[in-house]
């Protein structure tokens, strides 16, 4: 009876341990959801308020320890604190450490802020394929210096093949070839792009070498070359060191003819009277040529191609980059209406029928961003643009934020129009028109 009477205590403290150790085991640490700025870029010395969203799995109740890199903390030991700008654009770190007082169970989280950064605009687009996640909305606002991540999602069928930039060849990305990455701006606002690929081909337009008699009409999938006499041809100018092909039919007309081809790397197709069949052809170049395909003529004839299309495997990231300038188009009114380019808003507003279109001019390719709302009793509210419209919501609530693309001419007008029949208002906010100059 001694025995057991000198190590009962010890038993029952390891039991009592063990058991502490399970609870503790079974207690999740908290998850940090998001951490808010009521002010992206501070001016110096100005005071913004900062929040830590965050959620206890067991609904413990939460403590909060910040720290900050530079600045001033105030009202330090709950959720939400207030911190006060440096007088330095340097990039400041603020960090929360949220506990639920379990020892061991704390997560931590930060976010940046830069004082007296300007803020530039990023616009994120995607290619046929898929869409994307982040930024929302679109277009984000971007502190200069600051990354921001973007996330790009696949369609079925696809993959994500990378990243590059449009608007801006200043875009910095930490990973143009990742998904989900983050982008940097430095030198105003830009514009991306996500592409996609389908089986790893990705359709191209190549450049061109154009001389009268010949036309090129990627959108049509469709070229010609016509001569009177002697030779004319349209060349076809690729860019070296990648895996191609090419899909075409073809065919020539003609009242004297000599020669009438078509050639690329892969060889040489020989145009009859009747259309081809259709072809698919594929070469790879080595990488110091510039390889040419071209439509070839000597005679007086025409030779044509149709379903012409042009494939890689690796994505040209070495074309210059489009350059996008913002604009403000002319407008013509019909009832009552305005736009305010300086203030990025549009209107329509009456009893019975408002009109006020949009002509924009001057550009191969179009960028529009807007969000819409209503407000009144109508027979008939939207806003049309090349290709599309969007009827505002009767819930009177702004819209998400629009981005619409479209080539120049390819609806034909490329006018846009909003239009209101009934009593009230139509308005347009953060209207933004880009042009890739001719």
């Amino acid at each position: 009876m001694k025995k057991i009477s000198r190590y009962l205590p010890i038993i029952i403290a390891i039991a009592v341990s063990g058991c502490n150790e399970l609870n503790l085991d079974a207690n999740k640490p908290p998850v940090i959801k998001e951490i808010v700025l009521s002010k992206k870029n501070p001016l110096f010395g100005e005071t913004i308020t900062v929040t830590a969203r965050a959620e206890d799995p067991e609904g413990d109740t939460l403590s909060y320890d910040w720290e900050c890199s530079a600045g001033v903390l105030g009202n330090e030991g709950g959720s939400t604190v207030t911190w006060t700008a440096p007088q330095s654009d340097a990039i400041v770190t603020i960090s929360v450490n949220v506990s639920d007082k379990i020892p061991g169970n704390a997560v931590t989280g930060s976010v940046e802020v830069g004082p007296g950064r300007p803020v530039y605009q990023l616009i994120a687009l995607s290619s046929d394929g898929g869409t994307i996640s982040l930024p929302d909305p679109i277009p984000a606002e971007v502190v200069h210096g600051i990354a921001q991540r973007i996330l790009a999602v696949p369609g079925e069928g696809y993959q994500f093949y990378n990243w590059t930039p449009e608007g801006s060849s200043e875009a910095s990305f930490a990973n143009g070839n990742s998904a989900d990455t983050t982008v940097t701006l430095t030198n105003g606002n830009a514009i991306i792009k996500a592409n996609f690929v389908r089986d790893g081909w990705v359709e191209f337009v190549p450049f061109i070498s154009e001389s009268v008699g010949t036309s090129y009409d990627p959108a049509a999938a469709t070229a010609y070359v016509q001569s009177a006499s002697g030779i004319n041809r349209l060349d076809f100018i690729l860019e070296g060191g990648r895996e191609y092909k090419a899909t075409f039919e073809l065919r020539v007309d003609y009242n004297a003819m000599n020669a009438a081809y078509f050639q690329c790397p892969a060889g040489r197709f020989n145009a009859s009277r009747s259309w081809s069949e259709s072809r698919t052809v594929a070469w790879t170049d080595p990488p110091t040529d510039q390889p040419t395909c071209y439509l070839y003529l000597d005679g007086y004839a025409r030779i044509e191609l149709r379903n012409l299309h042009f494939y890689f495997r690796q994505f040209i990231s070495t074309r210059l980059p489009r350059v996008f300038e913002a604009f403000a188009p002319d407008i013509t009114r019909s009832g009552k209406g305005s736009y305010l380019p300086a203030a990025r808003t549009a209107e329509v507003y009456n009893q019975g029928i408002s009109e006020l279109t949009f002509h924009p001019e001057g550009g191969k390719i179009y960028i529009l961003i807007f969000r819409i709302r209503r407000h009144g009793n109508f027979s008939s509210a939207y806003f049309s643009y090349p290709g599309g419209r969007i009827d505002p919501d009767a819930s009177e609530e702004w819209s998400s934020p629009r981005v619409i693309a479209w080539e120049q001419g390819r609806h034909g007008s490329d006018d846009c129009l909003l239009y209101m029949s009934g009593q009230g208002e139509v308005y347009l906010d953060n209207i933004q028109f880009f042009r890739e100059p001719k």
